[in-house]
């Protein structure tokens, strides 16, 4: 397995507090999807709509060297201790930044899973860590002006005196030009109408705008 021929570090609030890894994977991949989008077009067929920049997604795995590995010169504290430190960095929901020095990687990540392997008769302890690129959204804040007072909302309204031969879909025809609205009239003045298949010649209704 490759020594160092790289670093690899991972740090939380802006470096403030910092975990290099002491033996690199093997290989590492950096996965970037764009977000297109295939549709079906009559006249064409399949056509592919260009997209953003998804998020860029890794793997790293390798392993934690005790003390008594030849690996251990590399490694700053103890095996338990990087354990502790990514699962307390997990747990306080914080982004990680990745950056792998000939790569040039610097990505705010964040970790989507954590697996440790212990093996008997080792103190070694072997990781895979999966990671997610992590974009903060910044919501823009919109001021919305309220008015304490309403104007008050003038309702003009009308009269018609029913004619010998009137319904209300005829009526409906006159004022709105559309008889299927003759519920508007029948609504406003169910005190009057019974049936909306009676009205009778002289009854004074009253016409909503």
């Amino acid at each position: 397995m490759p020594i160092k021929s790289r670093t690899i570090e991972l740090s939380i609030d802006n470096r403030k507090e910092r975990l290099v890894l002491p033996v690199n994977p093997q290989e590492i991949a950096i996965d970037t999807a764009s977000l297109n989008q295939h549709v079906q077009l009559l006249t064409v067929g399949e056509a592919n709509l260009l997209g953003p920049r998804g998020l860029a997604s890794t793997s790293l795995s390798g392993f934690f060297p005790a003390q008594g590995s030849p690996f251990y010169r590399f490694a700053d504290r103890s095996p338990q201790s990087y354990v502790s430190t990514l699962k307390r960095w997990r747990d306080a929901c914080k982004p990680v930044r990745l950056i792998i020095s000939d790569m040039g990687v610097n990505l705010a990540m964040a970790i989507e899973s954590l697996q440790f392997t212990y093996r008997e008769g080792s103190r070694d302890i072997s990781y895979s860590i999966q990671l997610a690129e992590y974009r903060q959204l910044n919501v823009p804040t919109v001021k919305v002006a309220v008015k304490t007072k309403r104007p008050a909302v003038k309702v003009v309204s009308r009269t018609y005196t029913v004619r010998t031969g009137d319904c209300l879909w005829t009526i409906a025809k006159r004022y709105y030009g559309n008889g299927a609205k003759w519920q508007r009239i029948y609504n406003s003045n169910r005190a009057k109408i019974r049936n909306p298949n009676l009205i009778y010649t002289g009854q004074r209704l009253v016409i909503p705008a």
